[in-house]
């Protein structure tokens, strides 16, 4: 494999510095490994908890008060500042909110971002994503992936 027994070493002008083994599965030098550099600090603009995982990014929050719909909207709007500071601008189409649990009419609320044209877009609510290739539905039940799977070994 490709990825294994890597070292690496920092060199700053005339510096440089010992060589270490690599632990991480992301070559230095590659995309993903420029595009963490860049996306190390979203979450310091973001109040809610703010999960990363490669070039995903995922914003959760306990809508309880009419008020946590303003702090989440307001964290939206953080993450697109972020975006255009960094010129990454967010793909409308892949941005999705999901309620999950049960649900609260009176806290309903349609979250939008801005997107690179400067309009501002309703952001579509979802009842069921693919994320890593497990599917997430809004009951948090997991029959939609067993679903999937028998689909899946049915076919073979």
């Amino acid at each position: 494999m490709w990825l294994k027994d890597r070292k690496q070493r920092v060199v700053l002008g005339e510096h440089v510095s010992e060589w270490k083994n690599v632990t991480s599965r992301v070559p230095q030098g590659s995309v993903l490994g420029l595009f963490i550099l860049f996306i190390n600090n979203l979450p310091d603009s973001i109040v809610h908890k703010i999960i990363l995982y490669a070039d995903d990014s995922k914003i959760i929050g306990i809508i309880k008060l009419t008020s946590d719909n303003t702090t989440l909207q307001a964290d939206i709007d953080n993450a697109v500042t972020w975006s255009n500071t960094w010129l990454m601008h967010f793909n409308i189409d892949k941005c999705k909110v999901m309620h999950a649990g049960l649900p609260n009419k009176r806290l309903s609320h349609d979250y939008s971002m801005e997107t690179a044209d400067g309009m501002r877009h309703t952001i579509a609510n979802t009842t069921i994503e693919c994320d890593l290739g497990v599917l997430i539905s809004n009951n948090l039940k997991v029959r939609a992936q067993v679903e999937k799977a028998e689909s899946t070994v049915n076919r073979m």
